[in-house]
């Protein structure tokens, strides 16, 4: 998150938030969501988070990725990608 902030320029929280998520794919008794996206809503652009802790198929341990990253920050802008 302070990553994609600072991409912004942004050093406040964001004026308004929408998170969806929840556990899916996996039928046990955790109650920890695996799969959320958060939407912040800043002045400059709008900030995506996203969480996904799913399998990349139902017969693998390798976790999908997107863009080719499993874990770091993406950046698409109008334009340009960094």
């Amino acid at each position: 998150m302070d990553m994609g902030r600072w991409v912004l320029g942004e050093t406040a929280l964001s004026p308004r938030i929408l998170s969806v998520g929840g556990r899916l794919g996996y039928v046990d008794d955790g109650t920890t969501p695996n799969t959320l996206i958060i939407f912040h809503d800043y002045p400059t652009a709008p900030l995506i988070f996203e969480v996904r802790g799913l399998p990349e198929s139902a017969d693998s341990k390798n976790m999908d990725k997107y863009r080719g990253v499993s874990i770091g920050v993406v950046v698409d802008c109008e334009g340009a990608q960094w």
